[in-house]
């Protein structure tokens, strides 16, 4: 998805209420995400492991992944 900034895939199989924590450690909804991929400030991503656990009918993933990002001219990386 990132690599193809393709925003509207994103949007069409992340759930309503998906939560990623950022690597400044704030939570980012669906909304904010897929506006940062149709801003194409992300250059790269690469996945870590993730790992899933179900807890009835709710699962959470844990994982990582290390991204390059341009803003104002300036690259920066982040995990």
């Amino acid at each position: 998805m990132r690599r193809n900034h393709d925003a509207k895939a994103f949007e069409k199989i992340g759930a309503d209420d998906w939560i990623a924590i950022t690597p400044e450690g704030k939570s980012q909804t669906r909304i904010e995400r897929a506006a940062e991929i149709k801003a194409a400030r992300t250059s790269s991503v690469t996945m870590g492991a993730m790992k899933v656990r179900v807890f009835g009918d709710t699962a959470a993933i844990t994982g990582t992944d290390d991204r390059t990002t341009l803003a104002d001219g300036k690259a920066s990386s982040n995990h």
